[in-house]
């Protein structure tokens, strides 16, 4: 179960989470395995990927914050860093911000205090206690 105030996720807690990696599924899903601060295992789960965009990925990916943009506040801004393009990008932009609100996408964001930086325009978030991707010693 997640809990969001002010768009940034507040249940579970994943401030200084390690992000462990980043799991492509050929359904158009994405699994993030992480590592709480308290030593607590557990999997963000990105559903209806529709672009992700990861950057400065490194060993001790740690989260600052995690957060969730609705499909109703969704902007320029969070679809054109996930699409890698400009801002300004007044042939493309429109359309696709026009379509990914109709559809009811989110953004999701990992903000680091280290490391991998992510924002992802998907469906769905969710959250699983621990993942069978989960390394034994971590």
């Amino acid at each position: 179960m997640l809990v969001i105030e002010d768009e940034t996720v507040v249940y579970p807690n994943v401030h200084d989470a390690l992000v462990l990696g980043l799991l492509l599924n050929g359904d158009r899903s994405v699994s993030i395995p992480l590592k709480t601060a308290d030593g607590q295992a557990m999997c963000l789960v990105l559903s209806g990927v529709e672009r992700l965009k990861a950057d400065n990925f490194r060993e001790g990916n740690t989260i600052l914050s995690l957060t969730v943009t609705s499909s109703s506040t969704l902007d320029v801004g969070d679809v054109a860093e996930a699409y890698g393009v400009a801002p300004n990008d007044k042939a493309f932009l429109p359309q696709i911000l026009e379509r990914l609100v109709r559809e009811k996408c989110i953004a999701v964001r990992i903000n680091p205090s280290f490391g991998c930086a992510l924002v992802c325009v998907c469906r769905d978030l969710d959250v699983q206690e621990k993942s069978f991707f989960m390394p034994r010693d971590v």
